[in-house]
């Protein structure tokens, strides 16, 4: 468990990155428990072009010590779908695919089969979060992860073959 002190700092940064958000975006900022055990905040991202519900966590990553010198935010995205096993391989090669084709953030798929976009930011400690930079990270994480989450999603539901992916990915960077 982190410190009141960190957790106040912690706190503090992520109120400039909301302060960031306020004009295209709803934003929460939680305190850590059970469920979360780091200060979070909550990004509404809005529904996908299928209806469905997205969020986006912001933290301050605790590193410890040896990275003093750095703050590092995550940026996290969970994806409204799930992978089946027999299709794991097949969904981790196009993330590969996709991850080399966008110039943010990347998907990844865990060992339970829970796809996410992640990305993380640094910055100088000695420095505060900028709260426009913040903003516009935020703004391409949103545009990445719903644009090129479709191909890994189609991967994942069989309906794009891994054979075809470097075509689907060019069709969605053309335009």
């Amino acid at each position: 468990m982190t410190s009141p002190l960190v957790h106040a700092q912690h706190r503090a940064e992520l109120s400039l990155v909301a302060a960031g958000l306020a004009s295209s975006y709803s934003t929460e900022i939680l305190d850590p428990g059970d469920a979360l055990p780091l200060t979070t905040l909550m990004v509404d991202l809005g529904p996908d072009g299928d209806g469905r519900q997205r969020s986006m966590s912001i933290n301050v990553m605790p590193l410890g010590d040896d990275f003093d010198a750095a703050t590092f935010l995550q940026f996290y995205v969970p994806m409204p779908f799930e992978v089946p096993d027999a299709l794991v391989v097949n969904v981790g090669y196009a993330a590969a695919k996709v991850n080399a084709a966008m110039a943010l953030g990347h998907f990844a798929v865990s060992d339970s089969g829970e796809v996410y976009f992640r990305y993380m930011q640094a910055f100088s400690s000695s420095t505060a979060a900028d709260p426009a930079a913040s903003a516009q990270i935020v703004m391409m994480l949103d545009f990445h992860q719903e644009t090129f989450g479709d191909v890994v999603q189609g991967v994942a539901e069989g309906e794009i073959d891994v054979a075809v992916v470097d075509q689907v990915i060019a069709a969605v960077t053309a335009g």
